[in-house]
């Protein structure tokens, strides 16, 4: 090893480094912040963001006026459909609840539909379901990760009671679980024709798959967005929900989460920022007699820098690395412990690999300003 080179120094100076690694490492608690913080609106995103293939369509409120202007868009719903988006059938829609790996509970829609052709009808042009199950009338599918978080298994009876189990709004009467599939996300279908009564939801969706000329998804989309448009003008009162808006509903209501961990990010780079630096100014104040040496044999301001930039990003390299393997291990045995309750990481968090990068950033720029200053600032008279 030569003896001008970044690592003779670290190799010399194994326990300091050490402890620079240690505190550099920390900086990655900003990757799995984000994680934490990504899991809701990725769960949302197994669920909702996919293309639109069909509408739901109901009242905004109970007034005597909106329940008038909504029976009057019944009475016109032909004039407003688009073309290939006219398959319409009444479905209860039943908020159902789970728990995310941050401990909040959210909640998402279930469907529960009149007799099993018609939910059959759903998954086709839809896609929801890989292999759709044989239900008959009472019972349900679930997700493997919505079972898993309601605790409940194939065979058991979902039935609302207050104060007991809450997850679903189930008041019409308990539904059993006839199957549980691999179906990515939270997902709830069932049949039942007792909760398909009085409901005043209309689903209206596409006619065929989108393997069929003509249904693709783009178009379907495309004509769905505008019929949805039209509508919302003629009938500001009539609520039209499909996957975009729901999207765009989480994503507006989770936006305070990135605020705070960006706020987190914020001090806790500043802190780290701080520590850090104190770290590297004790270590390198007591070098000054070396670059003074340095200099003295003939050494260029330049070529003294480019050795401690070294040291600061090997250092650096470093503890970023072990703080991501340490990460790592940590989100497999979360995801081994919770992943049979239906939470786990399962996607690498892109604002937590944001927020770390900016988070090092703050750390190590003034590291590097304040080392280029030493180096300037030591020559031979010092020694």
């Amino acid at each position: 090893m030569r003896p001008f080179s970044p690592w003779k120094f670290i190799t010399a100076n194994k326990a300091r480094s050490l402890v620079i690694c240690l505190m550099m490492a920390c900086i990655t608690v900003c990757f799995i912040g984000g994680m934490y913080v990504d899991h809701p609106l990725e769960m949302y995103r197994l669920i909702y963001d996919h293309p639109q293939r069909f509408m739901l369509i109901s009242p905004s409120g109970i007034s005597l006026e909106i329940r008038d202007e909504y029976q009057d868009f019944k009475d016109n719903i032909d004039s407003y459909l688009p073309e290939g988006v006219t398959t319409v059938t009444y479905v209860p829609g039943i908020f159902v609840d789970y728990d995310s790996i941050m401990g909040f509970e959210n909640d998402t829609m279930a469907y529960i539909f009149g007799d099993y052709d018609e939910l059959k009808k759903f998954n086709e042009v839809t896609g929801t379901v890989g292999e759709l199950p044989v239900l008959k009338d009472g019972e349900v599918m679930l997700s493997r990760d919505l079972a898993g978080n309601w605790g409940v298994k194939e065979g058991d009876m979902l039935e609302y009671e207050e104060g007991v189990w809450e997850k679903a709004r189930l008041t019409r009467g308990p539904l059993k679980v006839a199957a549980i599939t691999d179906t990515p996300g939270i997902v709830m279908l069932g049949v039942s024709s007792t909760y398909a009564e009085k409901s005043y939801y209309l689903m209206a969706m596409a006619d065929k798959p989108s393997d069929a000329e003509g249904y693709d998804d783009a178009t379907i989309d495309r004509r769905i967005s505008d019929a949805v448009a039209k509508i919302k003008e003629d009938y500001p009162h009539v609520r039209i929900d499909t996957d975009a808006t729901w999207m765009a509903l989480v994503e507006s209501q989770l936006e305070m989460m990135n605020v705070i961990l960006w706020a987190v990010t914020a001090i806790m780079a500043l802190v780290l920022s701080i520590m850090i630096n104190a770290a590297f100014s004790a270590l390198y104040d007591k070098r000054r007699y070396e670059f003074s040496i340095y200099k003295a044999m003939g050494f260029t301001d330049g070529q003294i820098f480019r050795k401690v930039l070294g040291e600061v990003l090997i250092l650096d390299a470093i503890g970023l690395l072990s703080g991501l393997a340490a990460n790592g291990l940590a989100i497999l045995i979360i995801n081994f412990v919770l992943r049979s309750r239906g939470l786990y990481f399962f996607k690498v968090s892109l604002i937590g690999i944001i927020c770390m990068l900016v988070c090092n950033l703050v750390v190590v720029i003034p590291v590097v300003i304040l080392n280029m200053r030493r180096v300037r600032k030591y020559d031979v008279t010092v020694y």
